[in-house]
């Protein structure tokens, strides 16, 4: 959906070109974090809504967990037509904090995602195609968050992906295997944090 993006888009901005006033008083460079600290993010856009933990090291350094879970299917009225899939993903990155100004922290992440997407489709005439891929590579993530209280966040982030792909499609009696690599992005996504 459009709006999502927008969305995403606006709080990407308004992460970087708030004012300094609402948290006057952090140090200069300072990060609102602590060695020993968890955190947990929602995020979500058009295409996916994962779930991740954060693990700190140190005010400026954390190990970023996410997962990832996608299943949609449609059908057309009347016949026996129908597609079904089921995606997900894992990925674990070392994540770097920078404060940007006052209540404002940027973040660049690194790490290796492993991803699978299931595909069922059904022709009218009852036909089923099943394919099966599976992927991992390294990815890389920027993005910024403004803290509403020491808490909470609220950001966005824009990732890229190197992925290697196998894939195995069965069509009846018959079986065809493939392989290849994929290089794309991950649609800006909207994020909600908590800290603990």
């Amino acid at each position: 959906m459009r709006t999502t993006n927008v969305i995403g888009g606006l709080a990407l901005a308004a992460a970087f070109i708030l004012p300094t006033t609402v948290h006057a008083q952090a140090r200069a460079g300072a990060t609102p974090f602590r060695a020993g600290q968890w955190g947990a993010e929602f995020a979500a856009s058009n295409d996916f809504q994962s779930l991740g933990m954060m693990r700190f090291f140190s005010a400026r350094r954390a190990l970023a967990f996410d997962a990832q879970l996608e299943n949609a299917s449609s059908s057309v009225d009347g016949s026996e037509a129908e597609t079904g899939s089921t995606a997900y993903a894992l990925s674990v990155g070392y994540r770097m904090y920078k404060n940007v100004t006052s209540g404002v922290v940027g973040h660049v992440s690194g790490g290796l995602r492993v991803s699978s997407l299931s595909t069922e489709v059904t022709t009218g005439g009852g036909a089923t195609t099943e394919t099966n891929t599976r992927g991992y590579g390294p990815f890389a993530e920027i993005g910024a968050s403004y803290f509403v209280t020491p808490h909470l966040s609220l950001g966005a982030a824009y990732g890229l992906e190197y992925l290697i792909n196998s894939s195995k499609t069965e069509a009846g009696a018959t079986t065809t295997e493939s392989s290849g690599h994929t290089m794309g992005s991950s649609p800006l996504s909207v994020r909600i944090s908590l800290y603990f």
